[in-house]
């Protein structure tokens, strides 16, 4: 019952590497566009500009596709992993996992649609452009919470099942418990990624070094 924990492990570690590239695109892309307050990403006054003159800032929301398929190969080999261990919680948690790709999925298209279609109607000058902006920017927030909150549920459930039954080392479990609730309390955003690269690249480590042995 391995198949899908190499091809996890890999994804794993490919998303440890996503979450890196994400702090890249905050702290790199952003203030070289001329956002240099995170409160501006909700300042159509501010936003509005730069969409339009930066195209590429639509390109950036793609990022979700490929973050939320590997987030969901992930999850179907965890719940392969702790199926041996814990097949009803197993369960529980897969479900919990599967909801979590899918609401980053939707915030990914929401927020490439989104841009496109507000930097259109900025550029020939129509009205209510403004409301437009901040109403996707609502919605499009409220799924990208939900998201870290599921993630941090799903999180919080496998390494408080491996520390219970087995499947992941205790410092990696425990760490795994820290990414949980920081995630559902939404701790310092960036540091918050900051956690998921770390415990993401260790998991996708733990899940090939499983298959080796």
């Amino acid at each position: 019952m391995k198949g899908y924990q190499k091809i996890g492990g890999y994804a794993a570690l490919l998303e440890g590497v996503l979450f890196i590239i994400i702090l890249a695109i905050f702290f790199l892309l952003l203030p070289a566009l001329g956002l240099t307050d995170i409160r501006d990403l909700s300042n159509p006054t501010v936003m509005l500009p730069i969409i339009s003159e930066w195209p590429i800032v639509s390109v950036v929301g793609l990022i979700d596709v490929p973050f939320a398929s590997l987030l969901l190969l992930i999850v179907l080999a965890v719940n392969e992993k702790l199926m041996i261990q814990a097949p009803r919680v197993a369960r529980v948690s897969k479900i919990l996992g599967i909801f979590s790709p899918i609401l980053v999925l939707i915030v990914g298209i929401i927020r490439f649609i989104g841009i496109l279609v507000i930097s259109d109607l900025f550029r020939q000058g129509l009205p209510g452009v403004d409301a437009g902006f901040i109403t996707i920017y609502i919605v499009e927030t409220g799924f990208d919470l939900s998201a870290m909150v599921v993630m941090g549920i799903w999180v919080l459930t496998v390494n408080w099942t491996a520390l219970k039954f087995g499947g992941f080392p205790k410092r990696m479990a425990y760490t795994g418990l820290v990414v949980g609730v920081m995630h559902i309390f939404i701790i310092i955003p960036f540091l918050v990624v900051l956690a998921d690269s770390i415990w993401f690249s260790w998991l996708g480590i733990v899940l090939l070094k499983d298959i080796k042995n």
